[in-house]
């Protein structure tokens, strides 16, 4: 097997296709890995050389169609010849985009990581084989550090939301978990909320704007540096609560991994992540499904929907284990 995946970036899709690679190496299926990394974040330094593959295989693109077009132009289309085609793809709406219709033809098949895309293609890719492949998500090995080491308050109750400004601002809807965290506290010596995020150097005009919307909080901290692994795995113990206001998750990684380390989870009860949360281990944020507007998404599908999930409920919820040392 080939998998074609960008190891060495600090992004969801780069983390996932880590996992998967570590999966396979776990078994005894002969694994030839090719890095997509400076194809998809380029670098500075000398131009990377074309990898080579096997000439027989399968070859699984753990990236997803926007990315084929640089990745092909890179390595060659010759890459993919005498191979079984497959593509390992993330989506977080309930439509499939018309752009990846093209690329789904050339795949013989797909794999994805939750039911929720599983029902989506399989509605929206008609004929196309589908295979619901999850992603063995290993329990993180966390550095040893604590609330001090991320400059944190040692005593008050500690929300954390987690995201990338490159997922697309409105999908991650930081100004949602903002919004809730105020209405729950509104004394800023009650908690402290933690904005744990990446893609701000690619996204300054976003980050910029997330500044400004807790310029009177006191209580905010913001993380936009990357992380090492194992220091974002301590982070996560760091809070008491992780909190994602998603309006549509294709899996939920961070989600998966702050579950793993006992953090208690806070999250819009829709899409992807209802493969792991039911209301027995999280606090399910109740939402109204509304339409995708073109300005919040890019290339969205005709009739696409996801969740608007209902700010005062999320309160409720953060104000319910604020107020005691876990759940009910």
């Amino acid at each position: 097997m080939t998998l074609v995946g960008a190891f060495d970036l600090h992004i969801g899709v780069a983390r996932a296709a880590q996992i998967l690679r570590a999966g396979i190496e776990a078994t005894d299926i002969p694994l030839h890995p090719i890095d997509c990394s400076p194809v998809l974040r380029p670098i500075p330094g000398p131009a990377q050389p074309r990898a080579a593959a096997p000439a027989n295989a399968t070859m699984v693109f753990c990236v997803n169609p926007p990315q084929m077009v640089p990745l092909l132009s890179h390595f060659g289309p010759r890459i993919c010849r005498g191979k079984r085609l497959v593509g390992y793809w993330w989506w977080e709406l309930d439509r499939v985009p018309r752009a990846w219709l093209p690329w789904a033809a050339l795949m013989d098949e797909i794999w994805v990581s939750s039911r929720f895309i599983h029902d989506t293609f399989a509605r929206g890719l008609p004929g196309k084989v589908v295979r619901y492949v999850p992603l063995p998500v290993p329990e993180p090995a966390a550095a040893p550090l604590g609330r001090a080491d991320f400059g944190l308050a040692e005593q008050p109750f500690t929300v954390l939301a987690a995201f990338d400004l490159s997922s697309r601002w409105a999908r991650k809807n930081p100004v949602g978990a903002i919004a809730a965290f105020r209405q729950a506290f509104p004394s800023a010596g009650e908690a402290q909320l933690v904005l744990k995020v990446s893609g701000a150097e690619q996204n300054p005009a976003q980050a910029e704007q997330l500044r400004g919307l807790t310029a009177d909080m006191p209580n905010v901290r913001i993380i936009d540096r990357n992380l090492p692994q194992r220091d974002l795995a301590a982070l996560i113990p760091c809070a008491d609560v992780l909190i994602s206001l998603h309006r549509g998750e294709g899996f939920g990684l961070f989600i998966a991994e702050a579950m793993w380390l006992g953090t208690a989870i806070v999250a819009t009860g829709w899409s992807g992540v209802m493969d792991m949360l039911d209301p027995e281990n999280a606090l399910l944020v109740a939402f109204d499904k509304v339409a995708v507007r073109p300005a919040d998404y890019p290339s969205v599908p005709p009739g696409a929907a996801w969740a608007g999930p209902v700010i005062g409920h999320a309160a409720d919820c953060l104000r319910r284990l604020g107020g005691g040392p876990g759940l009910p």
